[in-house]
């Protein structure tokens, strides 16, 4: 069992499974085959309950390499983590609104004073 046939297995059940989830998880996932282990390192624990509980791949696995295998571990390693992307501010009130919009067009205030508008908040 060497990382380079577990790695070509792991591959081709990832372009089979159908799920995205799955699928995703399979994608973020690195693998370290150290005969007769095999470590499983993702970023997330949502990554890592749908591995342990992928049980068509360790038993294809388990099947391929029958007694070799003496342990599959899936573990989480932050450094693989996908960032957090900051979300933009978000405005709240009504005035906040009309004032983004008028630092991106200084025409919309004289509208609001031509149709005698008021913000509800005012």
């Amino acid at each position: 069992m060497t990382q380079e046939e577990v790695k070509a297995m792991w591959d081709a059940y990832t372009e089979e499974v159908t799920s995205p989830t799955v699928k995703a998880a399979f994608k973020e996932a690195v693998l370290d085959v150290r005969h007769p282990n095999c470590y499983i390192f993702v970023g997330t624990q949502i990554a890592r309950t749908t591995i342990v509980h992928e049980l068509a791949f360790i038993n294809r696995l388990q099947a391929i390499y029958g007694h070799d295998i003496i342990s599959i571990e899936v573990n989480i390693d932050p450094s693989l983590t996908p960032e957090q992307t900051e979300k933009p501010q978000k405005l709240f009130t009504g005035k906040e609104k009309f004032e983004y919009l008028q630092s991106i067009n200084p025409l919309l205030r004289e509208l609001r004073d031509r149709l005698d508008l008021k913000l509800d908040e005012d």
